[in-house]
């Protein structure tokens, strides 16, 4: 799920000019995240037992605080990475002329 979240991110940041840091900090929130997916998948995974107990919602709110917090940190710290879209421009048609200059005696060539 995680990997077509970031797909999806990068799908953006470059077909529509976003920060390229949104990507970065995607993956630092799924990394602090990823201790609360282990616990709700630990705890509920299973079809049998799918109660709370009393400190998982604090968990999960302290992880959550803690994504957070690592994401506004690393928005903070890091500048800013826009990508300046470049126009796709035709490419010129030229043709290149070089002089030439026979400097052969060369009596077998006939020029009509």
């Amino acid at each position: 799920m995680t990997f077509i979240w970031l797909q999806a991110i990068e799908f953006f940041i470059n077909n529509y000019d976003l920060d390229a840091r949104l990507l970065t900090a995607s993956i630092v929130a799924a990394a602090t995240l990823f201790p609360a997916a282990i616990i709700w998948n630990w705890r509920h995974g299973e079809a049998g037992r799918q109660a709370f107990i009393r400190s998982e919602p604090g968990a999960y709110v302290l992880f959550g605080a803690a994504a957070i917090m690592s994401v506004a940190r690393y928005w903070n710290i890091t500048p800013a990475m826009t990508q300046k879209a470049e126009p796709i421009l035709e490419p010129v048609r030229t043709i290149a002329v070089m002089p030439f200059e026979n400097a052969d005696d060369d009596s077998l060539v006939h020029s009509s």
